[in-house]
C-alpha cells in the first residue's frame, strides 16, 4: 500500500518536473526565435576599428603644434546687465524701480499705481497698488538680478529681469 502511494507521488512529481522543463524549453525557444528575427545594428559600427586608438593605458606624448584645435566662442549672455540690489533700490510701483540714478520698467508687468485701490468679485476693496509694490520689492531686495535691456521709453530703461534663473514676472 505504501509502495503504491510512493510510486503515485513519484509519478506526480516527475510529471510536474517534466512540465516545468517543457515550459522552460518553450520560453527559451521563443527567445531564440525572437532574437533571430530582430535585427540589431552591429556594435561600434560608427568607429573605424582599424584607426589609431583614442584611449591608451600608456602615457603618450602629444605634439601641440600638430593639433588643430578650433576655439568656439561662448554663446552671448541673454541677461548681460547684472546687479545686486541693496539699500539704494527704490521700488516706485508694481512695474518700476529706481537704482543708481536710473529708472527701470519691467516689460510685461501690469502697471499698478502705488495708490491704486482694487475691488474684488465680492465687492471688497484692497490696496492692490501697495501689494504690487511690496511684491516687486520682495522679489528684488537683496538679490542678484540679471536683466536684458529692451530699450528706452520716457527716460526709463525697458528691461526683462530674472532672479536665480527665474523670471521676475512669475514671482509677482
Amino acid at each position: 500500500m505504501q509502495f503504491r502511494q510512493l510510486r503515485r507521488s513519484m509519478q506526480t512529481f516527475l510529471i510536474l518536473l517534466s512540465r516545468i522543463a517543457l515550459s522552460l524549453l518553450f520560453v527559451l525557444g521563443g527567445f531564440r526565435l525572437t532574437a533571430a528575427f530582430v535585427d540589431e545594428p552591429p556594435a561600434y559600427e560608427f568607429l573605424n576599428m582599424r584607426s589609431e586608438g583614442l584611449w591608451t593605458s600608456l602615457p603618450t606624448r602629444v605634439d601641440p603644434q600638430s593639433a588643430a584645435y578650433e576655439r568656439i566662442a561662448p554663446p552671448p549672455d541673454p541677461f548681460p546687465f547684472k546687479f545686486r540690489t541693496g539699500p539704494k533700490l527704490r521700488v516706485i510701483d508694481g512695474a518700476n524701480f529706481h537704482l543708481g540714478g536710473v529708472e527701470y520698467h519691467l516689460v510685461g508687468a501690469p502697471l499698478v499705481e502705488r495708490t491704486q485701490i482694487c475691488t474684488n468679485a465680492q465687492g471688497r476693496r484692497n490696496a492692490c497698488g501697495l501689494k504690487a509694490l511690496k511684491a516687486l520689492d520682495n522679489a528684488l531686495r537683496g538679490r542678484l538680478v540679471e536683466c536684458a535691456i529692451d530699450g528706452l521709453k520716457a527716460n526709463r530703461h525697458l528691461v526683462k529681469c530674472r532672479v536665480n534663473g527665474q523670471d521676475i514676472l512669475s514671482l509677482l
